[in-house]
């Protein structure tokens, strides 16, 4: 197996590359600002602040310094990230697409998906789209975007004439009509044709701590075999926390500006 002169680490084939989001008890466990950053000053006593936007733990910033990670010096140092935890959940902007999407598909009340996974069109879904996560999150969302009830498990079920009464084979939903999801810009509404309350109001605007509570309810199963990852539903489309990086990081980038 072949080296390198720059490192003694054996060389290997690469066989696959898959990008993916950090979760934020993954990004507060690697950032180097243990409690994150909480200042918005950057100096102190003409020293970086600790806690601050430019907290010395993160990098350093001039050449007589040493960083209080890796205590390299501006050469030396890589730089390293911190984070600031969020006051609120917010939209991810690059991930607002498959929020919509996905919050077509699960309940807007119990986070069921609103077709019982014993549907026969379902597990069709399930074997087809077999290694292909994205397509199947499509297809699901096709599946699931026209119904407007959470099917009901022990719920009684009415279909055709002479069949009311009849209990339904659900998956434990909750049977509440749900909402039209729209996009204004950044804005997403919930509209209503059927309250399920005389008191309820038709239209709402849905905030992202409304989301965040409906995404983190989405049973494992449902993520694993129904979505496209745990981590983008949970981690990716909400924001509650957020990374900071050091200058350090970036000046191989910015010496050549």
């Amino acid at each position: 197996m072949a080296t390198t002169n720059d490192s003694k680490a054996p060389l290997r084939q690469v066989k696959r590359v898959q990008f993916g989001i950090l979760s934020p008890d993954e990004i507060r466990r690697m950032s180097v600002t243990e409690g994150g950053i909480r200042f918005p000053e950057t100096m102190e006593g003409g020293r970086p602040k600790l806690g601050g936007l430019m907290d010395p733990r993160q990098g350093v910033i001039d050449r007589s310094s040493r960083c209080q990670t890796c205590a390299g010096n501006m050469t030396e140092c890589p730089g390293h990230f911190g984070h600031i935890d969020l006051a609120k959940p917010v939209f991810h902007i690059g991930f607002i697409t498959k929020t919509i999407k996905v919050l077509r598909c699960v309940c807007f009340y119990c986070s069921k998906l609103l077709v019982s996974p014993t549907n026969p069109k379902i597990k069709e879904v399930v074997m087809k789209s077999k290694g292909q996560p994205r397509k199947r999150l499509t297809y699901v969302y096709d599946l699931c975007k026209g119904k407007n009830i959470c099917e009901g498990g022990e719920d009684m079920d009415i279909g055709k004439e002479g069949d009311e009464g009849k209990r339904g084979s659900g998956h434990g939903g909750c049977g509440h009509y749900q909402p039209s999801i729209r996009r204004q810009g950044l804005d997403l509404t919930a509209e209503w044709k059927h309250p399920n309350e005389d008191t309820q109001e038709k239209k709402i605007t849905i905030t992202a701590e409304r989301v965040w509570e409906i995404l983190k309810h989405i049973t494992g199963e449902y993520i694993i075999f129904y979505f496209l990852s745990v981590y983008i539903c949970i981690a990716g489309i909400l924001s509650i926390v957020c990374t900071v990086h050091c200058f350090q990081m970036f000046k191989s980038i910015f010496k050549n500006i």
